[in-house]
């Protein structure tokens, strides 16, 4: 698999929540692409675990996804492209 999708960490708390359409929509794209979050992501949701129970279900989950690091060209390239109505 060559191609990687970047997930919003919206659709992951609810993946984790087991809500089905999230869980779905993950398994669609996990299909066709590797799954990838960004150091932020994944530091957004480590940081919202409530207790030690938490933090090691979110690690396990987590585990399945390619993390991104971000550089600060990235910023400004996703800044510039959000100016520009391209996000």
């Amino acid at each position: 698999m060559s191609t990687l999708t970047i997930v919003d960490t919206d659709i992951l708390i609810d993946a984790a929540r087991q809500a089905r359409e999230a869980v779905e929509c993950l398994a669609d794209i996990e299909q066709q692409s590797a799954l990838a979050i960004s150091v932020i992501t994944q530091m957004e949701l480590l940081v919202g675990c409530r207790n030690k129970t938490e933090l090691r279900h979110t690690e396990r989950f987590l585990q399945r996804f390619q993390v991104l690091k971000l550089t600060e060209l990235d910023f400004i390239h996703f800044t510039g492209m959000k100016r520009q109505g391209k996000l």
